[in-house]
C-alpha cells in the first residue's frame, strides 16, 4: 500500500494503467494455516490482476 501511495503521489503522470490492489477478501483471517492459504492472494491472483489491468 505504501508503494502504491508513493507512486500515486510522485509519478501519477507516468502510470499507463490504474493502481490495483490484490488483497484478501473482507472476512476475518482464519486461525488455521490451511484455511488461511485459501484466502491469501496467490501469485496466480497477482498475475491475473496485472493482466486485467493491462488490457
Amino acid at each position: 500500500a505504501e508503494i502504491s501511495a508513493i507512486l500515486a503521489e510522485e509519478a501519477f503522470h507516468c502510470l499507463k494503467a490504474p493502481i490495483i490492489r490484490v488483497t484478501t477478501p473482507d472476512v476475518p483471517i482464519p486461525a488455521s494455516p490451511l484455511l488461511e492459504k485459501h484466502i491469501e492472494p496467490s501469485a496466480d491472483k497477482v498475475v491475473a490482476a496485472v493482466q486485467e489491468a493491462m488490457k
